[in-house]
């Protein structure tokens, strides 16, 4: 979401850091079909990392995101304000149009266009060892335009800003998101404990 939280690889004395992840997300479509999300991740200290992540939604709709990301402490700041930026390679593709006849009509090739997203996180802390991060990121800056090279018409990514608040301590994390994006708002929360 944020790709300053980066710059945090390395702290706790873990130097790398690998997530993977394969599921469906719906049950399938009305034609049985299913639409799955895969996902490859990782990063090493000091703040550099890279990840794949694939959907599919039944052979109708695929997306492919791959990622590399930097983020940083400022020397001056003790850790408590990281900044960070990703470039997101994305490209996109549908299956191809058939007509009554059974013989494709269109078949137009996905776009790959480039992505950029900026953040960054400032760290409050409290007199009980709890750590309060407090970070903004700004994903799309470069708006890029997602609509396949042989059209004339341009439909450009909007900018998504999201807001978050979290509350860290050694047994347990909380976090909060306010994802705007045009007219929509997206709230999350969650919570971890050991």
């Amino acid at each position: 979401i944020n790709p300053a939280g980066l710059a945090a690889v390395g702290r706790d004395g873990k130097r790398q850091a690998l997530s993977a992840s394969y599921g469906g997300l719906f049950l399938g479509l009305s034609d049985g079909r299913s639409i799955t999300q895969s996902y490859v991740g990782y990063a090493a200290a000091p703040g550099v990392g890279a990840s794949w992540k694939h959907l599919n939604a039944g052979g109708l709709y695929t997306e492919d995101r791959v990622t590399v990301v930097a983020a940083r402490s400022p020397k001056d700041a003790d850790d408590r304000l990281a900044i960070g930026a990703e470039v997101e390679l994305m490209t996109w593709d549908t299956a191809p149009t058939v007509g009554a006849s059974g013989a494709v009509v269109e078949d137009l090739g996905g776009p790959t266009r480039l992505g950029v997203t900026v953040g960054a996180i400032y760290t409050l802390t409290t007199t009980e060892g709890v750590r309060v991060p407090v970070g903004i990121a700004l994903h799309h800056v470069n708006q890029p335009d997602v609509v396949s090279d042989s059209s004339e018409v341009q439909e450009k990514l909007p900018v998504r800003t999201v807001f978050g608040i979290g509350a860290v301590s050694d047994r347990m994390l909380w976090a909060f998101d306010i994802a705007l994006k045009r007219e929509d708002v997206d709230i999350r929360t969650g919570v971890e404990w050991q």
